[in-house]
């Protein structure tokens, strides 16, 4: 086995080092490679980890978010190959898994609703829009996911987790998702909004719920699950 799943400690070092040289500006490729070893054992750990002591050393939320996809991005195939035992079917963390599958699915529905307009977005964007609308209203509904995150494990993980701090960016991020959804409605139900400014935030919009299902599904549930099962 790696030495660097058996030292945690060396692992998240490098692992820090890597991530405050991506915040620094310093040369990806350089970096990856360097610190190769300990980006393909990353855990979900890690990363609570190491955004903890980022937060502590007086690293702001908006900064971490600044910066925080490009790091991931690397360590994303690591995290998805890291062994968990999902939740019990019926469990609060089982049902939030289920939220995110029915939310891509209806994203997806919405990707191919543009799909089919490939080429006429601009002539026929007031057709588009009004077909898009009904189901941006619909995501409003999926709020509740985030509340209930906000509300009962957000609570729940704090009480437990000694690096609890990147919470904080998560509900930063559930803010920034609310605010991009009211902008994409607003456009959609406006006169004189354009397919070029919508697209653009669209984009936005995308990136930022497609990346959040990304962090819960393999960062915050594995560790959540570990969690429980450990206070249980």
């Amino acid at each position: 086995m790696s030495e660097y799943l058996n030292n945690a400690e060396k692992r998240r070092n490098d692992l820090m080092a890597f991530s405050m040289g991506m915040m620094n500006g310093d040369d990806g490729k350089v970096l990856i490679e360097k610190y190769k070893e300990a980006i393909e054992n990353v855990t979900p750990q890690d990363m609570l980890k190491i955004e903890d002591k980022q937060m502590q050393m007086g690293i702001t939320p908006d900064q971490i978010k600044g910066d925080i996809e490009k790091i991931i991005n690397v360590f994303v195939q690591s995290l998805n190959r890291y062994p968990w035992e999902k939740p019990a079917e019926g469990s609060f963390l089982f049902y939030l898994m289920l939220e995110n599958d029915a939310f891509t699915f209806k994203l997806n529905q919405v990707k191919r609703i543009i799909k089919n307009y490939k080429g006429r977005e601009e002539s026929e964007f007031k057709k588009l829009k009004s077909d898009l609308l009904p189901h941006f209203k619909k995501f409003q509904e999926f709020d509740f996911h985030y509340i209930k995150k906000e509300n009962i494990l957000f609570p729940y993980l704090e009480a437990c987790w000694e690096s609890y701090r990147p919470l904080k960016v998560m509900w930063s991020l559930h803010d920034d998702i609310r605010k991009s959804l009211k902008e994409l409605i607003a456009m959609l139900e406006s006169d004189i909004s354009e397919w070029q400014k919508f697209n653009k935030q669209l984009g936005k919009y995308f990136s930022l719920v497609f990346r959040m299902i990304q962090k819960e599904n393999s960062i915050i549930f594995p560790v959540a699950t570990e969690t429980v099962k450990a206070e249980t």
